[in-house]
């Protein structure tokens, strides 16, 4: 009896101890907070219960950068979630894909990009909001300030990101100055050289500019040596040696083979360069966008995994 009174405590421990693991999970920049647990509740009951009643704002899990549920909340059934919606964070409007680059958080571009989020519908007119007050925690609160409710200590002020500004000042075309700047143009405004991992989020930009414009011949000598400087850079560098280069490889000893003469024949010609030159250029086009477009899901997986792994270090 009494061991099993000691089991039961324990599962309850267990229980209690995954509900609030589970809570801080959900809510990384928050405080832990105790959930009611029953006894003779099933673990897996509960995570469900819980799972079902919690709902992760997107904003927040961008800005914590939990990759998981980024995906998890644009691959949701209820379809709550657009890749390109416009999405109020502290100081601007923007959306998930110019945020992750606003702030050189290129896995998370990758994995907007990989989800379906379109620069086409980039949303952020160069505008950044600065306001001082206690009870302001994002730029739609902005709306709740009246004349009646407004603090007298609360002060807006309204700048003007320099890189988007000096994008517009070196564009040829004339825009409306409250425009968004549509495309990877726009993207490449929000890129700070100053920041960490810049380097990465150019070469971030290059590469999905590659896969969402690609201009043929897409396979030059030029776009090869930067698909590989970057998929290193990236750290998917297994992507280039698995796909590119070992197809690549395999193709050459196909053209090598049919130009092999039987050993009782004598003609003894092979196929001309030319020719040989000619077959491996028209397929390396489409075997360079394979190689970026599955180094971006190589990527985005990558992200995913790793943030699952650090959940699981609570």
């Amino acid at each position: 009896m009494s061991n099993t009174c000691h089991t039961n405590r324990q599962c309850s421990h267990a229980i209690e101890e995954n509900a609030r693991i589970l809570n801080k999970v959900c809510y990384p920049k928050a405080m832990e907070q105790e959930l009611p647990c029953s006894k003779d509740m099933n673990l897996n009951n509960l995570f469900s219960e819980c799972l079902c009643c919690i709902e992760i704002p997107m904003r927040d899990a961008i800005e914590s950068r939990r990759y998981d549920l980024v995906r998890s909340n644009l691959r949701s059934k209820y379809g709550r979630n657009d890749p390109n919606e416009e999405i109020p964070f502290q100081n601007v409007y923007m959306t998930g894909l110019e945020f992750s680059i606003y702030n050189c958080d290129w896995r998370m571009a990758v994995l907007f990009f990989v989800q379906s989020a379109d620069p086409s519908y980039n949303c952020f007119d160069g505008t950044i909001i600065e306001v001082k007050s206690k009870s302001y925690s994002n730029i739609d609160d902005l709306h709740d300030f009246d004349g009646d409710n407004q603090e007298p200590s609360a002060q807006i002020e309204y700048f003007t990101h320099p890189f988007f500004e000096e994008q517009r000042k070196n564009s040829k075309q004339k825009k409306v100055t409250d425009a968004p700047i549509p495309g990877f143009p726009g993207l490449h405004c929000l890129l700070d050289q100053s920041k960490m991992e810049s380097t990465e989020t150019y070469c971030t930009l290059w590469l999905m500019q590659k896969c969402y414009e690609p201009c043929l011949p897409l396979a030059t000598s030029h776009n090869i040596d930067q698909t590989r400087s970057c998929l290193i850079q990236l750290g998917a560098a297994i992507v280039w040696d698995n796909i590119f280069v070992r197809k690549v490889h395999w193709i050459l000893n196909c053209i090598n083979r049919v130009g092999r003469p039987e050993k009782s024949s004598m003609n003894k010609r092979s196929i001309p360069n030319e020719i040989a030159r000619h077959i491996l250029g028209y397929i390396l086009d489409d075997l360079l966008f394979d190689t970026i477009c599955d180094a971006l899901l190589y990527i985005s997986d990558c992200s995913i995994d790793a943030s699952c792994k650090r959940i699981k270090s609570f």
